[in-house]
């Protein structure tokens, strides 16, 4: 009986002990810590000017009104002698009185162009590290500038050949066509004289009526470029003669006269 009793009794202990385990709260966890920012870098005081000068400058022509300067870092010898910038300075050697350019520069430079020079001029460049505390400079670089380019001489003139008489040969191959019964085409070819002293400066075209020799009905000066010129207005069923003339300012070289007939009027 007694055995019983304290099975029964570890039974409902070992249940209390289940419950109690089941319904206990479970423990907060501990917030977490905010991380530790990095302790900034410490200042390094600058004592004094950059003890090393830029290295290796160079100094290009890139025109002749035009320089090119590049340099190296200054790396010096401690950071309290660091370089903060830079400073770059052109001289004329014909007036060393004279700074003909003054450019300060962040300490990333590394190049510079300097324009509006003198061309066929000697110049004089000097770079310099900088700081608060003043500036290491290095050695000079002379450069000289081209001269300019010669103006390329003008081609000389043809020589004037002088017109000595007219022309010594006519228009070629002159033809005479009626386009309708009121109006001709004229074509003909170039005369090539003998010498150009007898050179064509133009034609001359002129129509008569061959019924009239007396009337002249049309004249025409034509520039020297002139192979053709329509004639209008003129009469049905009529006969005219046809002139063409090589001119030059001495006088004229005439080409045989052709006849044309135009046709009747249409009848209606």
């Amino acid at each position: 009986m007694a055995l019983r009793l304290l099975t029964v009794a570890l039974m409902l202990l070992l249940g209390a002990m289940i419950v109690n385990g089941q319904h206990s709260p479970s423990p907060t966890p501990a917030p977490t810590a905010a991380p530790t920012a990095a302790p900034a870098a410490p200042v390094i005081p600058i004592y004094g000017p950059p003890d090393v000068p830029p290295q290796n400058v160079q100094v290009v022509a890139l025109s002749n009104t035009a320089i090119e300067i590049t340099w190296e870092t200054a790396t010096v010898s401690r950071p309290q002698y660091r370089v903060t910038g830079y400073a770059v300075s052109v001289w004329s050697t014909t007036d060393p009185t004279v700074q003909v350019a003054r450019l300060l520069l962040p300490v990333d430079g590394r190049a510079q162009r300097v324009e509006e020079l003198k061309p066929d001029h000697r110049y004089i460049v000097y770079i310099s590290a900088t700081n608060p505390k003043g500036f290491k400079l290095s050695a000079s670089v002379s450069v000289t500038l081209p001269a300019p380019s010669p103006t390329p001489a003008a081609a000389p003139a043809a020589p004037v050949i002088p017109i000595y008489g007219p022309p010594d040969v006519p228009p070629q191959n002159v033809q005479v066509t009626a386009s309708s019964n009121t109006a001709i085409e004229i074509t003909w070819e170039t005369a090539t004289v003998s010498r150009p002293q007898y050179r064509v400066t133009g034609y001359a075209v002129s129509v008569w009526s061959a019924t009239e020799p007396t009337v002249q009905v049309a004249r025409l000066l034509l520039p020297v470029d002139g192979r053709e010129q329509p004639v209008e207005d003129l009469k049905p069923n009529h006969k005219y003669l046809v002139n063409v003339m090589a001119t030059n300012p001495k006088g004229f070289k005439l080409a045989t006269g052709v006849f044309v007939t135009l046709p009747g009027p249409v009848a209606k």
